[in-house]
C-alpha cells in the first residue's frame, strides 16, 4: 500500500467500525456491526416514529441474511414486532429505521415483501451506506442533474430513459419478491385528480404512493411552514422522520422515510434510494407521522412534513443522505388565477425541488393542483394563460397560450406547452441551466366564442402541378351558424404523381419551424415561436425530402442542395411526410378538432 494512502484506508476502517450517532436519540459513539457477525435469532431492536415527532423502539429478531442481494450489497432479514407492526406489518416510511444488535448498529429497514401477513423486513447493512458519509459532493457547476435528457426538438414533451431506471426495472412491485419499501408521498395542498396524473410517472416508477394530505391555504407567499414542535430541533437524529420536500410553500409535498445515523451535519437515511439520481439538492425536513394506516397491500404512515433542514445530497443506491449545512435548490413557482366571469382571483407562491427529471412534472403538477383547487366549474373553460420562465444568465422566455377545455379544468392541456418548454431548457445540453423562476397568470373563462374544425373540400379532387386551386375548412360554433372559410393554394412543382395531403389544425396544436439550436438562446428563441389557436393552419404535405433552416421551409430540392444544408437542417432525406408549406386562416372563434384531406396530383 502506498504510504500516502494509509491514513485515508485507516479513516475508512474508523469510520466503519464507529461514528456520532444516536440509538436513542441522545449522542454518543455507536459502533457498527458487520454482516459477518449476523446470525439467525440474533435478537436487537430498531428505532422509528410511529406518531408524532420522537422514535420508538421495536424488536428485531434476524431470520438469515441473504447475500449478494443487490451488487456489492448483502441483506439482513429479520422480523420486527410492536404493536403497530404486529397488526399492519412493515410500514412505508419505516425506509431507514435504524437497527442495533448489543448496542451495535447493524442497518436499516428498507425492504419488505408486498401483501405480506408477517411484519418481515429487509435490512440495508450500515456499511454499506456509511460510505457516504465522505463522498465528495461535485463542484459547482457539475453534478445533481445535468445530464442531456432531450433531443433537438423544444416541444418534446417526455425526456429520455432517466438515470437510476435500473435499479427500479430489477423489482417488480405486483409480483411476490421482496421490495424497496414504497415511499409516503403527502403533504398540505390539494393532491387532486390532475396532480396524481401528471405526477404518475413519477411516482408509479420509483415506488411511491400518495397518502392524504391537509387541505390547501394559497398565500403563505412560497415560504415553507415552521412547525412549532421541532423548529426548535437544529439536527436530524437516528430514528426521525425526515421527509424530501419536492414542493414547499401554498401547495406542500414531500416523500417520507426514517433517519438512520448521523455523522456532523450528514444524516443518512432510506436504505434504499428515492430516484436513484445521484447528487441532488432537494430540500429536506423534518417529518410529524399523524397516524400508521394498516392495508392489505401496503400499511404507510401518514405523515406532514415541518421546519426545513438543509439538502438531500445523496440519493443512491444503498439510502439517501442530507447535510444540514447545503442549501437547497429550488424555484420560484408564482401562480395568479383569475376566473374573470365572477371576478374572482387567488395567488399562489411555491418553491420547486430544482432538478431536470423533476421540475417540470413537478411545475405541472403543482399548476393543476391550484386550477383544481381554485376553478368552480369543470366544463367548457377557456384557459388563457402567459407563462414567463427566467433563467439564469438570460432574457426570459415569455409566451402566451390559450386552450379550449371541453372537460374543463380537469385536463392538464393548459399546462402541457409550459411542461414542454421546461422539459427542453433543463435538458439543454449547451451549459448548465438554473431554472430561477416561472410565473405563470392564467385566465380561466366560461361561455366563450368556440369553434370545432369540422371539414375541409378542394373544388378539384384531382391537380396538375402548378393549378391554382380553392381550399375552404368548415367551422361548427358551439353557437350559431356553421361558416366556411377558404384560400387559394397553387400546387407546387416536383408533386407530381403523389398525393398532396392538407391537415387543418387549431394553431397551438402544430409545431413551428425550427432548425438546431446551436446554444441556449437559440432553444429559449425557439420555445417562443407558435401559433395561436384562433387561427386554421393548414399543412401542406407529401411524401418526400425537404429541409428547414433557421426556422425556414424550403421545398422540394436536388439531393446536392439538399446536402449543403445537413449541418443546419431540422431533418434531411426522405420523410413519411414531408412539410412543403403553411396556410394561416384567422376566424373569430377559439377552435378544437382537426381533419385531413387529400388531393391526388397527376403524373406527368
Amino acid at each position: 500500500m502506498r504510504r500516502d494512502a494509509l491514513p485515508a484506508a485507516l479513516a475508512a476502517v474508523a469510520l466503519a467500525l464507529s461514528f456520532g450517532l444516536a440509538a436513542g436519540g441522545k449522542a454518543k459513539n455507536t459502533e457498527t456491526i458487520p454482516v459477518d457477525e449476523i446470525k439467525p435469532g440474533m435478537k436487537g431492536h430498531g428505532m422509528t416514529v410511529f406518531s408524532g415527532h420522537d422514535p420508538e423502539r421495536f424488536d428485531v429478531e434476524v431470520i438469515s441474511v441473504i447475500h449478494a442481494f443487490l451488487p456489492n450489497q448483502d441483506l439482513i432479514l429479520a422480523r420486527c414486532s410492536h404493536p403497530v407492526l404486529d397488526h399492519a406489518g412493515v410500514l412505508a416510511g419505516m425506509s431507514g429505521s435504524p437497527v442495533y444488535f448489543d448496542g451495535k448498529m447493524a442497518g436499516a429497514v428498507a425492504y419488505a415483501w408486498r401483501f405480506a401477513k408477517d411484519p418481515i423486513a429487509g435490512i440495508t447493512p450500515i456499511a454499506s451506506m456509511t460510505k457516504y458519509f465522505d463522498l465528495p459532493l461535485m463542484p459547482p457547476g457539475l453534478g445533481t442533474g445535468s445530464s442531456k435528457i432531450m433531443g433537438p426538438s423544444p416541444h418534446a414533451a417526455a425526456p429520455a430513459t432517466p438515470p437510476g431506471k435500473a435499479f427500479w426495472d430489477r423489482f417488480d412491485l405486483q409480483g411476490s419478491q421482496m421490495v424497496p419499501l414504497a415511499t409516503p408521498v403527502s403533504g398540505s395542498g390539494p393532491l387532486s385528480g390532475g396532480f396524481l396524473k401528471a405526477l404518475s410517472s413519477v411516482l408509479d416508477s420509483h415506488f411511491m404512493v400518495a397518502t392524504p394530505s391537509s387541505p390547501a391555504k394559497a398565500g403563505t407567499k412560497g415560504k415553507a411552514k415552521k412547525d412549532k414542535k421541532t423548529k426548535k430541533i437544529k439536527k436530524f437524529r437516528p430514528g426521525d422522520a425526515i421527509a424530501v420536500r419536492l414542493v414547499g410553500g401554498d401547495l406542500d409535498m414531500a416523500g417520507t422515510g426514517t433517519v438512520t445515523a448521523v455523522k456532523g451535519s450528514r444524516a443518512l437515511g432510506f436504505g434504499h434510494p428515492m430516484f436513484n439520481w445521484g447528487e441532488v439538492r432537494f430540500p429536506a425536513a423534518r417529518a410529524e407521522i399523524h397516524h400508521c394506516l394498516a392495508s392489505s397491500s401496503f400499511s404507510f404512515k401518514m405523515s406532514e412534513s415541518g421546519a426545513g433542514l438543509g439538502s438531500i445530497v445523496q440519493d443512491r443506491q444503498a439510502g439517501i443522505m442530507a447535510d444540514m449545512d447545503v442549501e437547497p435548490d429550488t424555484v420560484d413557482l408564482d401562480i395568479r388565477l383569475r376566473d374573470t366571469t365572477r371576478g374572482l382571483t387567488q395567488d399562489w407562491h411555491m418553491d420547486i425541488a430544482h432538478h431536470n427529471q423533476a421540475t417540470a412534472n413537478l411545475v405541472r403538477s403543482a399548476l393543476t393542483s391550484a386550477v383544481d383547487h381554485f376553478a368552480l366549474e369543470v366544463v367548457d373553460t377557456v384557459a388563457d394563460g402567459t407563462y414567463r420562465i427566467e433563467v439564469a444568465g438570460h432574457e426570459p422566455l415569455i409566451f402566451d397560450h390559450k386552450i379550449f377545455l371541453s372537460s374543463g379544468t380537469l385536463s392538464l392541456a393548459y399546462s402541457q406547452r409550459l411542461s414542454e418548454a421546461l422539459y427542453a431548457i433543463m435538458g439543454s445540453s449547451f451549459e448548465k441551466v438554473r431554472l430561477e423562476k416561472v410565473v405563470v397568470d392564467l385566465d380561466l373563462e366560461y361561455g366563450h366564442d368556440v369553434a370545432v374544425i369540422a371539414g375541409a373540400y378542394a373544388n378539384m379532387d384531382e391537380v396538375e402541378e402548378g393549378d391554382s386551386i380553392k381550399v375552404w375548412v368548415i367551422l361548427k360554433p358551439h353557437r350559431g351558424a356553421e361558416m366556411t372559410l377558404g384560400f387559394k393554394l397553387k400546387v407546387p412543382q416536383g408533386t407530381a404523381g403523389k398525393d398532396l395531403r392538407i391537415d387543418f389544425k387549431p394553431g397551438g396544436r402544430v409545431p413551428p419551424d425550427f432548425a438546431p439550436p446551436e446554444d441556449l438562446d437559440d432553444v429559449l428563441a425557439n420555445l417562443a415561436l407558435g401559433y395561436p389557436d384562433d387561427k386554421v393552419v393548414a399543412v401542406v404535405q407529401v411524401p418526400g425530402a425537404g429541409v428547414t433552416v433557421k426556422g425556414q421551409m424550403i421545398g422540394k430540392l436536388p439531393l446536392s442542395a439538399l446536402s449543403t444544408f445537413q449541418p443546419k437542417a431540422a431533418y434531411l432525406g426522405e420523410a413519411p411526410l414531408a412539410i412543403l408549406e403553411r396556410h394561416f386562416i384567422t376566424t373569430p372563434y377559439l377552435l378544437e378538432g382537426n381533419v385531413s384531406i387529400y388531393i391526388r396530383v397527376k403524373s406527368k
